[in-house]
């Protein structure tokens, strides 16, 4: 398949702009107060508990939160916090939030976004679905169109759910991560060559700039008091000329965002995730059951 000119060419972009796009290549393209709650008759010992059980499980390196963490979460706060170096990334963010969605609404909420949407062009971005290998949840290629004098991003990012939080608390904790793929390029460049992947060209591949590093995760925790716990964290760096300090400021500005998207996609789920819908990975592994 031959390609032809380039339909996205540089643009100047204002400051925000460009922000927004390195903040996309930390939070893996995907981007999420309605229902925040106050949690309700729940404890601190009994929110400490549960977070204990994640932490002590997580497929991540994870901090368990501070009393004046924990109080906003309580208070019915978003909770936001920077994390330290891990993965070769040298910084990192975390937000969480109490809600009344059930486990498996937020999990949904989170979930439907460009990774379960099919292949797909934004005006200055690509997401593309790879073949998966194995049971992974999502296994896709992302290409950033940095603003000029930037290079473009890209990189290869497999999620994978979490069955031994599942398996250590009787499935109340569900929690899926991704990490990115070392021998990603390998797998990307041959499909490029065939033309499979639209509006890209070799050159423009081979010219961008791989994330040196690109990890993080989403989960859902059930509460005692019926609540849900959702949380979302990321660290990554897009190495190259960009400050890792300064994209990761402005990510921490967006992380509201973030929750927000994800408490609308959950409110949509009972009429959304019904018969007829692909079947998406519950923390087990096995499908959600429809509503």
């Amino acid at each position: 398949m031959s390609q032809s000119t380039n339909p996205h060419p540089p643009v100047a972009w204002n400051r925000r702009q460009w922000l927004n796009t390195m903040a996309m290549g930390l939070a893996g393209l995907a981007t999420v107060g309605p229902r925040v709650a106050r949690a309700a008759a729940l404890t601190d010992p009994e929110l400490m508990k549960v977070l204990g059980q994640w932490k002590n499980n997580a497929a991540l390196p994870v901090p368990m939160l501070t009393q004046k963490e924990r109080a906003q979460l309580l208070e019915g706060k978003i909770m936001k916090r920077w994390l330290g170096p891990r993965g070769g990334a040298p910084v990192g963010a975390l937000v969480m939030v109490i809600s009344d969605f059930s486990q498996a609404e937020i999990w949904l909420g989170s979930a439907e976004g460009h990774h379960i949407k099919g292949d797909s062009v934004e005006s200055k971005h690509i997401v593309y679905n790879l073949p998966k290998t194995g049971n992974e949840m999502f296994y896709w290629y992302g290409h950033l169109r940095m603003p000029m004098p930037f290079t473009n991003r890209h990189f290869v990012l497999r999620t994978m759910v979490n069955k031994s939080l599942v398996d250590a608390t009787g499935g109340t904790c569900w929690e899926r991560t991704w990490k990115l793929q070392e021998d990603g390029l390998a797998v990307v460049r041959p499909l490029v060559e065939a033309g499979k992947i639209p509006d890209l060209t070799v050159a423009q591949f081979d010219k961008a700039i791989y994330l040196p590093a690109n990890l993080g995760g989403w989960l859902a925790l059930q509460l005692p008091n019926g609540q849900t716990l959702f949380g979302y964290h990321a660290s990554s760096s897009l190495g190259g000329e960009i400050p890792d300090k300064l994209v990761n400021r402005y990510v921490m500005l967006t992380l509201g965002d973030i929750v927000d998207e994800v408490l609308q996609g959950a409110r949509m789920m009972r009429t959304h995730y019904v018969s007829g819908h692909e079947p998406i990975q519950s923390g087990s592994g096995a499908p959600v059951p429809y509503f």
